[in-house]
């Protein structure tokens, strides 16, 4: 499994880009890169796409409360913004909703769609576009 993670600039939001099957210290780490390593502003929007990934089959619940629970020392530097999560089918729909609803506790809003332009309107409502920055 793979975790591409980068800033996309022109559309103003942080991706974690997945390939293959996951793993719950995956995204952990994944998680610890963004917002230690890499020091992205918690605001910053962040778009999880697991459309070439493969979520359902590599992770059960107790991996998906591994994933919340693992990321809990770093939730102060995740706070107040917000997390799209971008799937392909309908088990990873579930597992991503099963995501969100263990971590209903983390400071950041975080939601499960099936587009990515539906998943880029929800990240950036409320933001000025980019072609508008002066």
């Amino acid at each position: 499994m793979t975790i591409r993670t980068y800033i996309d600039a022109e559309v103003g939001i942080a991706v974690q880009k997945l390939f293959g099957a996951m793993t719950a210290a995956e995204v952990v780490s994944a998680q610890r890169r963004l917002y230690v390593s890499m020091g992205v502003h918690p605001k910053l929007p962040c778009l999880w796409d697991v459309t070439e990934g493969d979520v359902a089959t590599s992770m059960d619940w107790t991996g998906m409360k591994f994933a919340v629970e693992g990321s809990e020392a770093i939730w102060e530097r995740m706070r107040g913004g917000r997390t799209a999560i971008l799937v392909a089918d309908e088990a990873d729909f579930g597992m991503g909703r099963m995501y969100a609803t263990l971590a209903e506790n983390m400071p950041r809003e975080i939601r499960v769609f099936y587009s990515r332009p539906d998943a880029i309107a929800w990240l950036t409502e409320n933001t000025i576009p980019k072609r508008e920055v002066s």
